[in-house]
């Protein structure tokens, strides 16, 4: 072994720019057949009269293909040089006292080599600069609900030639979190925060930033669902777009702007004459911050006084095949540049520019379910098979509930979807078609022959029209049992009960069971809702009796409702069982106690000889009747929401809803009749978000459920 090696010298290493100059590596000489290894070890000395701090670190040098072998050190060559030799080891022509070879030791004679050289080289460092560092002013946005957020400092990256820094931050931002880096519930501002980087030398630098934190959220704009304008004697009228503000609000606090634009200052708007009819209404909401939004509505232009002499009418009614009006349907003239709304009577008059070409169409696709029943389903099935043909082709266009310009058990598919609310909308059709009363159908059996007019033109109108009626025609609904105006009475055609048996028992906790649902009367169909408490029995299977499984709606089981409709060509007598379901019970109780049947989501009747039949549950022999309120639908709740609940008899009934604090937020009462019955709330106008309480009073029930409204 015949290796050499030079270590590095000692070094004043003064530092610049935060960085500090190589302290050299050991040089290694004729290791051709060696496998030699280097490393270090560093103590730092902080008290030194001449620097900043001193680093004393000892080199080691192993030659591997021999340590191993010796696992010690024999003799130690540092601290005798080549100087005291002359001996050129490593051919550099200096005799240094940094030069070792393996083997040599301190009497100065070759040895055994021990493959292990240690040196120590000393290194003082002088730092007199400051440290470098770099921070960058800081931008922070509120984007949540409140007016406040959590503002991270950045944390420095500082060059030095220490080791470490101490870094100080101070600041005049509130909500220190004990974290210097950290703030919570900071509010909008602009604030100073100053760094202060000292290093182990005592050198200091320091920096300032600006954090500005600004409230980037969005407001929240609330339109009002239109207006209704009269045009002046002047010919104009001006609106003003707080008129149109239905309650928007902001996260921070400060007074909202309203304008019917991004210009804040665009805050009116004058119309005239030829503006008639229905506008859209951008209604702009900018907050103290300037952040913007806007909701859409709308604002319908009259000219009921004349003042717009060149205007005229076009009015006309809406009613079903046997003379009832059909409320609240949009009425649309050129795709609505004109239109209205039919009042309770089912009528309508919507001015119009003289001498104009004119389409005008009626539109209604709300309330789908509305009118439909398993009856309906009984009387197309009668068509189908030639039993009991539809007698008028509106009632034909009613059973068409696909569209398909044909009646077939497809559309017998569709209405029953929409009775089990499997689905709110009938596929490729609307709620309501509209046909020119004035049409006559030339083979009114097949009132398809030809595309019946949904649509009445006017050419070149220069008088008022006083004619332009619409058919209504409720589609599924093919015995006209719908219910088109407020003015209108429903009927009470029930002739009795129809019902529904089953053996009451007590369940047990854990316990899986079947329960069978038998019937002895003669009908041609029924429907109805059944529910049970999905807090106490979980549904495991629906077993197939006389009604199959294409006879159950199963997609509110989550509210503890099962919907069914069934029906059969004609009346029959049900001897078997009608269907069974198999639950599981998550406590004790009183199968009688946990269901029930109403008309919570599908109306419960059925269809005798003598005509329609309330539907009832009886268990043994007894009709069971009580008190329910059932959890709100939708929920959670941001508009319109429906609190079902049923009464065992017929009496008054109190809604109140409060806040988690107690505060309560709205009280309803009425008279309710025995069975089904729903408040309707729209969950904005409580003003609150998040979980509310609702209670049902009455005379001889009282229970509470909680729902949870969004924003």
């Amino acid at each position: 072994s015949d290796w050499v090696v030079e270590f590095p010298a000692d070094l004043d290493a003064t530092c610049e720019d935060g960085q500090l100059p190589e302290f050299g590596e050991p040089e290694i000489f004729f290791d051709e057949c060696e496998l030699i290894g280097t490393a270090f070890e560093d103590v730092y000395f902080y008290i030194v009269p001449d620097a900043c701090y001193k680093v004393v670190r000892t080199w080691t040098v192993i030659n591997w293909c021999i340590f191993e072998d010796f696992g010690e050190d024999v003799y130690l060559e540092a601290g005798f040089s080549e100087a005291d030799l002359f001996v050129d080891w490593d051919g550099d022509f200096d005799f240094d006292e940094r030069t070792f070879r393996d083997g040599w030791n301190t009497s100065g004679t070759p040895g055994t080599p021990d493959g292990y050289i240690t040196y120590e080289q000393t290194i003082k460092v002088v730092d007199n600069d400051d440290p470098i560092f770099d921070v960058e002013d800081l931008d922070v946005c509120i984007e949540e609900s409140t007016c406040d957020t959590t503002v991270e400092l950045p944390v420095p990256d500082v060059d030095d030639c220490s080791n470490t820094a101490t870094i100080v931050v101070t600041s005049d931002i509130p909500g220190a979190t004990g974290d210097q880096y950290v703030y919570d519930n900071v509010p909008p501002g602009v604030y100073s925060v100053l760094y202060t980087v000292t290093d182990e030398c005592g050198n200091t630098s320091f920096d300032n930033i600006t954090v500005t934190v600004e409230d980037c959220k969005k407001p929240t704009p609330y339109c009002v669902n239109g207006l209704v304008i009269e045009i002046m004697q002047t010919g104009m009228i001006d609106i003003w777009a707080n008129d149109f503000d239905a309650g928007s609000f902001d996260n921070c606090p400060g007074d909202l702007k309203l304008s019917f634009s991004p210009d804040v200052n665009d805050d009116s708007i004058i119309f005239t004459c030829d503006d008639l009819g229905q506008q859209v209404i951008q209604l702009w909401v900018t907050d103290a911050a300037g952040n913007q939004d806007f909701c859409e509505t709308f604002v319908i232009v009259q000219d009921n006084m004349g003042a717009c002499t060149s205007t005229l009418a076009v009015s006309g009614a809406i009613e079903t095949e046997n003379g009832l009006g059909v409320e609240n349907t949009m009425v649309e003239i050129n795709g609505g540049a004109f239109s209205g709304m039919t009042d309770n009577n089912g009528t309508y008059s919507i001015d119009v520019n003289a001498g104009g070409d004119y389409s005008v169409i009626a539109n209604n696709d709300m309330d789908v379910n509305q009118g439909v029943t398993t009856y309906d389903i009984v009387l197309v099935t009668q068509h189908i098979l030639g039993i009991n043909p539809l007698d008028s082709p509106y009632k034909l266009i009613a059973a068409d509930a696909n569209n398909s310009q044909t009646v077939t058990t497809l559309d017998i598919v569709e209405i029953r979807k929409v009775i089990l609310q499997i689905q709110d909308y009938f596929t490729n059709n609307t709620s309501w078609r509209f046909v020119d009363a004035a049409y006559a159908f030339p083979q009114p059996a097949y009132p398809w022959s030809e595309t019946f007019p949904e649509v009445i033109n006017f050419n070149n109108l220069n008088t008022n029209v006083l004619d332009a009626n619409f058919i209504g025609i409720k589609v599924g609904d093919v015995n006209n049992s719908i219910v088109p105006n407020a003015m209108v009475q429903p009927e009470n055609r029930t002739m009795g009960s129809f019902l529904i048996e089953a053996n009451d028992r007590t369940v047990e906790a854990g316990e899986t069971f079947q329960v069978d649902f038998r019937a002895s009367d003669a009908v041609a169909g029924y429907q109805f809702t059944l529910n049970f408490d999905p807090a106490a029995l979980e549904m495991v299977e629906l077993v197939e009796g006389v009604a199959t499984t294409e006879n159950f709606g199963l997609t509110r089981l989550e509210d503890g409702a099962i919907t069914t409709s069934w029906n059969a060509t004609d009346i029959q007598s049900l001897d078997d069982v009608l269907f069974s379901i198999i639950f599981t019970s998550e406590s004790e109780a009183q199968l009688s106690d946990l269901i029930s049947i109403n008309s919570r989501f599908t109306t419960a009747e059925a269809y005798g000889s003598q005509g329609s039949l309330d539907v009832e549950l009886a268990f043994n022999g007894l009709v069971a009747s009580k008190y329910e309120l059932y959890q709100n639908v939708p929920n959670p709740a941001s508009g319109n929401t429906l609190i079902g609940f049923n009464m065992a008899e017929a009496g008054n009934a109190t809604l109140r809803v409060v806040d988690l604090s107690g505060k309560v937020l709205r009280i309803i009462d009425g008279n309710f009749n025995a069975g089904y019955n729903a408040f309707e709330l729209d969950a904005r106008s409580l003003g609150v978000e998040g979980v509310v309480y609702y209670t049902l009073e009455t005379a001889a029930f009282t229970a509470t459920k909680k729902m949870v409204v969004l924003r």
